[in-house]
């Protein structure tokens, strides 16, 4: 087991975990570059993950086509 509190620096790069909410959504269906939405931003900041975990409640559907919309802007 990995203590957290001696390497955060650590897990930050190798893992995101976030709950992909409507303001995500509303992102991905905005115009090109007018907005990213808080995960997307995120990830263009904080640079690479080795792991992203998207939770998600309700429209299975349409996280997916969050997730799609997100691989496309992403590395």
């Amino acid at each position: 087991m990995v203590n957290t509190l001696e390497k955060p620096a650590q897990w930050q790069s190798e893992f995101f975990v976030a709950w992909v909410g409507e303001a995500d959504h509303e992102a991905a269906l905005a115009q090109p570059n007018e907005w990213w939405g808080p995960i997307a931003e995120t990830l263009k900041a904080q640079g690479h993950y080795a792991q992203v975990s998207l939770l998600c409640g309700g429209d299975v559907q349409r996280t997916e086509q969050y997730r799609e919309w997100l691989l496309a802007q992403t590395t």
